[in-house]
């Protein structure tokens, strides 16, 4: 939790971003149901990769 924590305070920007596309995400899900909650879960998986990259 502590490196978590580190990692938002170092790159608040990232985080920013990640946190707009789970809202991005959700709304989608929210309009096209389960279909969009898959993809959607790959994509907010996909953006955690990157971030650790």
């Amino acid at each position: 939790m502590e490196v978590f924590l580190g990692y938002v305070i170092e790159n608040p920007s990232r985080v920013i971003v990640s946190v707009a596309s789970l809202g991005i995400a959700v709304f989608a899900a929210l309009l096209r149901g389960m279909h969009a909650v898959f993809a959607s879960l790959l994509a907010i998986f996909g953006s955690f990769v990157a971030m650790m990259l």
